[in-house]
């Protein structure tokens, strides 16, 4: 009986993500591209694996540690593409990211006994590095779209996790090798498969989705130290209300924190600082606030279906919108039209 061996089980799955990803009607932004990219080298170190240990071709082995040393590197890069452009990373900065890699390339014709704690070095590092990156926040995502920044802080948490799982599993190579010869190393292999699978499976569903545009790029600011709301906190918030209201920017569903940035011509560290300190929430909030107020407008004041609100008030899907307008107000939209009229 046909049995694949389940590496290139996992290639066919990736397989799937990435063509969703290319097929998905959105635009190329640098995200897509980065999320592309590492689906790419899931599946070229997916087939690798299983041509290696399934099928013994035992001179492709050279190239597993070196694809491996670049799943890091790459995850990393997809997510803080998320945050801000890829151009504005400069070259030494991702050499740095590289420098496993630069050294792994020679030494993956020797054999050395240096390869496996070089890639899990690498592991642990940019998984401590995309888990801070996530625990951020929303606000931390600044060219996502805004009502998926949460979610994308979140995946950069839980990939940070499961790199941090895949290098232990590489230990647990390790020792077996040293206290059984490699005898589990096909058991473990598939373990590290698995979380290879969810690796990329959180990250697709999160590149699918993650930006409508690429967004012009703004000069760094430093981030305020201060704890208190000072006048300048108020007078960014002034204006970013006024943007708001006389615009009606909220209801724009592809809206990001960057857009609103070049908006008003401030830095977008400024603008979350500031809603942050003056009203106790972050930006994907504050908007996700003005939008249900619009909603309650729509649904008090004219007659348009449950659908048209949700779309007029900037939510992109309906479910979203019932999800967000009862987790605020304890009741349905259609509920809440209903009782309004109740009492009128």
């Amino acid at each position: 009986m046909f049995s694949l061996p389940l590496p290139f089980v996992v290639v066919l799955f990736l397989a799937f993500f990435l063509l969703s990803l290319i097929l998905a009607d959105k635009p190329w932004t640098l995200t897509r591209l980065a999320f592309a990219g590492l689906l790419g080298l899931g599946i070229l170190h997916g087939s690798v694996t299983g041509l290696v240990w399934s099928y013994d071709l035992t001179w492709l082995r050279p190239a597993l540690p070196i694809l491996a040393s670049l799943l890091p590197v790459a995850t990393w890069l997809a997510f803080r593409s998320m945050a801000q452009s890829a151009r504005r990373l400069h070259p030494t900065r991702i050499a740095l990211h590289l420098i496993p890699t630069l050294v792994i390339v020679p030494l993956a014709f020797t054999g050395s006994l240096l390869i496996d704690p070089i890639i899990v070095a690498s592991f642990v590092t940019h998984g401590v590095i995309l888990w801070r990156m996530g625990a951020q926040g929303p606000d931390g995502f600044q060219k996502t779209l805004l009502h998926r920044a949460l979610s994308a802080s979140r995946a950069a948490m839980g990939a940070g996790v499961l790199l941090i799982l895949n290098a232990l599993v590489d230990i647990s190579i390790i020792v077996d090798f040293q206290l059984t010869g490699g005898r589990h190393v096909l058991t473990i292999l598939s373990a590290i498969s698995v979380l290879i699978l969810l690796l990329l499976a959180v990250v697709a569903a999160t590149g699918i989705n993650a930006a409508s545009e690429d967004e012009p790029e703004e000069e760094d600011a430093p981030r305020p130290q201060l704890p208190a709301v000072t006048e300048d906190h108020k007078d960014t918030l002034r204006k970013v209300d006024t943007l708001m209201q006389d615009t009606r920017l909220y209801t724009d569903p592809d809206l990001t924190l960057i857009k609103i940035a070049r908006k008003l011509g401030i830095p977008s560290r400024e603008i979350s600082t500031a809603i942050n300190r003056h009203n106790g929430m972050n930006v994907s909030q504050y908007v996700n606030r003005l939008r249900l107020d619009e909603a309650c407008r729509l649904l008090d004041t004219t007659d348009q279906s449950i659908t048209e609100i949700h779309l007029d008030s900037g939510f992109q899907t309906k479910s979203n919108f019932n999800r967000e307008f009862k987790r605020q107000f304890g009741c349905s939209p259609s509920q809440w039209r209903a009782g309004r009229r109740d009492k009128a």
